[in-house]
């Protein structure tokens, strides 16, 4: 146990101004490893607050600093893609304190609204009839020719800001924030995951369901006799509500809803392999992330669901652990496990990578609300115990007081524990 003596002290130094200064160096094989993660709001402050920040970064053993493209921000209207200055503005003071850098390039988990209301199809819809602003839908007939463009394009205005030399790693946009799940209860404002229903009631859902069971079934009387229900023709097939039925259809509706996913997350892997071969100088080429999200679907959350009729959090979102393990073995890219403080569920993952010879590196990120974030050094004791690659810390103004530089008692904390993980690593 850290006293809270230390911290403070440990804070204390940290403003002391020993050591602060612009970092030219490149940062050390360990640092390069420690990853902060800027909000989001922070990207477009004066230059002088960022270098300060940046600077205590430096301070607290981060070589890596992690932000993001997005879609939404670069392309402002149609064919209009001027939105990037605040960007190239905040990459060449980062690169220039020192910095490797993470990027994510949002294209998928970051839509316009101009495209949103313009192709109103696009979007992915809840049991509610509600939209996600942080997606779209698998089953848009456009959507991979739309991505295909649109991942080309800001990959290009990476190439242009001639940044690809400064980055070490890239996340393949799977979701909302980079993570292959459907809209979680954070997109939509609601209170937590038990608010959640599965993602699959647009039209083109629907329709690519009723392609499928034909296609199973063959005869619609054999689906309805499996299903116990009555459609009369197979255009008629839709998907049950939560609660409203349960038994095979539910199995149905949920085997053909993750595969749905597989297909297109494999797509997407390749769409930004592609994107890197194309854009990238082969000497300065980044790897790929893919991003795990939360918790795997249990064998007993399956079954309950099947049985209720009433899908639980994993499933509504569809945490497809297992697959995204062997795709990056398979294709070849490194993980990230986007809530590394849960100690079991990292355990049971690199127990599953283990059993199946994936020795493909795997990050840490924690979740940003404060409990997880304000004790940094549970964190780094779960990535030490299991042996994880790197640690992205999510949520930098956790580490400061409410004026956005000063560093407050978490960032004494933060800096023992990257230097014990430093130490661990070698």
């Amino acid at each position: 146990m850290i006293s809270r003596r230390y911290v403070l002290g440990a804070a204390a130094a940290l403003t002391s101004g020993v050591g602060l200064m612009r970092a030219q160096t490149r940062p050390a094989p360990q640092e390069r490893r420690l990853c902060m993660v800027e909000d989001v709001n922070y990207l477009k402050d004066p230059a002088e607050i960022l270098q300060r920040r940046f600077d205590l970064y430096r301070q607290l053993g981060f070589g890596t600093l992690r932000t993001s493209i997005a879609w939404r921000r670069v392309e402002v209207a149609e064919g209009d893609w001027s939105g990037s200055a605040y960007l190239q503005a905040y990459l060449e003071r980062a690169i220039g304190s020192g910095f490797r850098l993470k990027m994510a390039v949002e294209t998928l988990g970051a839509p316009p609204g101009w495209f949103l209301r313009a192709h109103q199809d696009a979007g992915i819809r809840n049991a509610e009839s509600e939209i996600s602003q942080n997606d779209l839908s698998p089953w848009y007939p456009g959507l991979r020719s739309v991505l295909a463009e649109k991942t080309g394009r800001l990959f290009q205005k990476l190439a242009d800001l001639r940044v690809f030399g400064a980055i070490d790693w890239i996340f393949a946009d799977l979701g909302p924030a980079s993570e292959p799940i459907y809209p979680a209860a954070w997109t939509q404002g609601k209170s937590g995951c038990q608010q959640a229903t599965p993602w699959f009631y647009g039209n083109h859902a629907q329709a690519s369901f009723a392609r499928a069971m034909a296609q199973k079934y063959r005869s619609l009387d054999a689906a309805n006799a499996v299903w116990g229900m009555r459609f009369s023709d197979w255009p008629d097939v839709r998907l049950p509500l939560p609660g409203s039925a349960a038994g095979p259809i539910w199995q149905d509706a949920l085997v053909w809803y993750r595969d749905s996913k597989r297909s297109f997350i494999r797509w997407q892997v390749t769409n930004y392999q592609h994107a890197l071969a194309t854009y990238a100088p082969a000497a300065a080429r980044p790897g790929l992330i893919i991003m795990v999200p939360g918790r795997h679907v249990r064998q007993e959350e399956w079954r309950r669901a099947i049985m209720s009729g009433v899908p639980d959090c994993s499933l509504a979102i569809m945490t497809d652990s297992e697959f995204l393990l062997d795709l990056a073995n398979e294709t070849g890219c490194a993980l990230q496990y986007t809530a590394d403080e849960n100690a079991d569920e990292v355990q049971y993952l690199c127990a599953y990578m283990r059993a199946h010879g994936n020795a493909q590196k795997l990050w840490g990120e924690n979740v940003g609300t404060p409990p997880v974030a304000d004790h940094p050094n549970h964190i780094a004791d779960v990535i030490l115990d299991n042996g994880l690659y790197g640690m992205d810390y999510v949520r930098s103004s956790r580490i400061f007081e409410p004026d956005g530089v000063t560093p407050n008692a978490v960032a004494g904390e933060l800096a023992q524990a990257c230097r014990r993980l430093r130490e661990g690593w070698g």
